[in-house]
Parts: structure tokens; sequence; C-alpha cells
């Protein structure tokens, strides 16, 4: 993304529109179809990915996101641990963290009335132990730029990655969340891969920019 002022801005409003369009898309998939594709990640899954990690972060599924759910049970019969995000504000260093959850315990209502786990016995934990973070996203492109909710909350926590370090960022999403190419800014914090329910998008940041711009 440019430096220009003019150009931020109508940079921003792309990507207001773009957010809007395909929120809306997302919420209109009707429950058959999208229980389906949830269900389809674990195959994009098992074929991309043929190791099972020890430690993998996932979210639980708003505002018409695909469902990582049956993914998530899917792990945990594999031999993983499954972490949730809990975020502790902006300001906070990390702005998030990652409580383990075996699926058994009722989630309690976290900030901006996100889900989260309950206590834990395991301690919770920064991004960076773990081996694997889903990604939640509302828009993705081939070079790995992802368009978020917008908080930032993400691209905070794993600011200070260096590109091929642990975790590895895994998007998770409809194939029709697919575009061309996103307006990405110096800090926003490109996946690794991208799942749907179809196939595996494996990050080509060839001729990206280490800032992020093109």
């Amino acid at each position: 993304m440019s430096d220009d002022p003019l150009q931020q801005s109508a940079g921003a409003d792309r990507s207001a529109q773009l957010r809007a369009q395909l929120r809306s898309r997302r919420r209109g998939l009707p429950c058959a179809e999208a229980t389906k594709a949830a269900e389809s990640l674990i195959e994009t899954w098992a074929r991309t990915i043929t190791t099972v990690p020890a430690h993998v972060a996932l979210s639980f599924a708003s505002d018409g996101e695909i469902d990582p759910a049956p993914l998530a049970v899917w792990l945990r019969g594999q031999g993983a641990l499954t972490w949730y995000p809990v975020t502790l504000g902006l300001d906070a260093s990390p702005p998030m963290r990652f409580r383990c959850w075996d699926g058994t315990s009722t989630p309690v209502e976290g900030r901006f009335g996100i889900p989260v786990p309950p206590s834990s016995t395991l301690p919770d934990r920064d991004g960076t132990e773990l081996d694997i973070v889903c990604v939640p996203l509302v828009a993705f492109d081939a070079h790995g730029e992802r368009l978020g909710r917008g908080a930032g909350y993400y691209d905070r926590t794993f600011a200070a990655r260096s590109a091929g370090a642990s975790p590895l960022l895994v998007g998770l999403g409809y194939d029709f969340q697919e575009v061309d190419a996103l307006d990405a800014a110096p800090w926003d914090v490109p996946l690794d891969l991208v799942l749907t329910p179809t196939r595996a998008l494996r990050a080509d940041r060839s001729g990206v920019t280490p800032s992020g711009g093109r």
C-alpha cells in the first residue's frame, strides 16, 4: 500500500466495500452448504498437512465464517491439543493469547461477545508457542494477504514473527473468498497457507516487498 494518504483512503474504502460484500455472502449460505464446506476442510487439511501438529489454534466461528469445529474434533482425535484466542486488548503485549480447550466444557463470553474457553488446567500460551495458528478471514489472495475483521488482533499478535518461523499461519475460508489482489498495508501479516473446502493455496510471496506493499 502506498504512503500517499489519498491512496490509503481509497484502499480503505475498497477494503470496507469488499468486507461488506463477502460477509453478506457468507451469512447467506444455506446451512447444509456451510456444514458440508466445514467438513470438507478436514479432507483438505489431511491432504496438505500430513504430520499431526502437537498444538493447533483455531477459533469459534462467527458472522458466517467457515466453521473450524469439525476440523478441531478431527485434530483432537489425531492427538493434537487445540487452542483458542483470548483477546487481551490492543494495548496489551501480546494483544492475544491462546487457551487450550478439549471441546467438553462450555465456552464463556469474552471480549466483543466472542466465546472463549473457560479456565484450563494448562496455562495460556503465546501464539509463538504453537505449531499452527488457523486464522479467520473475510478475503485472501494468492500472495497470502488477508482481509480480516478489521480490529488487527492477529496482525499485532504476530507482527514480530519472522518469515518461516513458528507458528505456521493458516487461513481458513470458502473458495469464493479468494480475490485477485488485496491492498496490503505495511503492518499486515501475510498467511503461509490458505485451506478451503476444495484446495490448499500456498502463499506466493514473489514480487511482494517485505513491508507488505506491491
